[in-house]
């Protein structure tokens, strides 16, 4: 088993940083890290496109990069970030782009979502990258303790013998480990527990961050669900 914690110090940041995974090259394309160029169709689309989608504006689609320009400034509409390790740039009005620091046997979170139009790993800058259909809705400003607690006893019918994320891997729970060391990335995998043989005997399923912000119309972070 395996925990990840977010939290970074000066020696262990992600670089590039997150918040400049994305960044906009004209008024109509975007470079994705190091693989792909998200443009806005002006003249069609390519048969080079990897996909493509519909936005009230017009079509956009992904087409892989031959040539990368240094990842230096964010690009306008990031609208979330999350310590150093992850970031979500809103692309038109129907489509957003979720950043996350990742090493290998990390979970990614397209494994665990419906509404994906394209998912990758940018091997060259250890992240992911996700490209997801928004979800229309309002917050649970007014009654979200009511929903969190009834989506809490739902998840916790799931019971498993294993510590383990939805879809098997090592949990993503800062909150059970201890900081890393200075040298040692703080995203990268690290040995979780050890636990005691009687405290370990059953595991009720949970989410970790069943906030506001991570619950519109659907619950979003299922990688870190356990």
């Amino acid at each position: 088993m395996v925990a990840i914690n977010p939290l970074t110090d000066e020696y262990s940041k992600p670089s590039p940083p997150i918040e400049v995974s994305v960044s906009k090259l004209d008024s109509d394309t975007w470079q994705m890290g190091s693989k792909f160029l998200c443009k806005k169709a002006t003249d069609g689309i390519p048969k080079t496109a990897v996909t493509t989608w519909k936005e009230d504006d017009g079509q956009y689609y992904l087409v892989e990069a031959t040539g990368v320009n240094p990842l230096e400034k964010a690009a306008d509409g990031l609208i979330y970030q999350v310590g150093l390790s992850s970031a979500v740039w809103e692309i038109g009005t129907n489509a957003i782009c979720k950043v996350k620091t990742w090493s290998d046997g990390m979970e990614r979170e397209n494994n665990t979502l419906t509404f994906v139009i394209y998912s990758w790993v940018d091997e060259q800058l250890n992240r992911t990258f996700l490209i997801l259909r928004r979800v229309q809705g309002q917050t649970l400003a007014t009654d979200v303790a009511t929903k969190v607690a009834q989506y809490s006893r739902d998840l916790a019918e799931a019971i498993s013998e294993n510590l383990q994320s939805a879809t098997g891997y090592g949990v993503l729970e800062p909150f059970l480990t201890v900081d890393p060391e200075a040298s040692h990335p703080s995203w990268k995998p690290r040995p979780l527990g050890p636990f005691s043989r009687f405290a370990t005997e059953k595991f009720r399923f949970y989410h970790a961050d069943l906030s506001d912000s991570g619950a519109i119309k659907a619950i979003l972070d299922w990688e870190s669900a356990q």
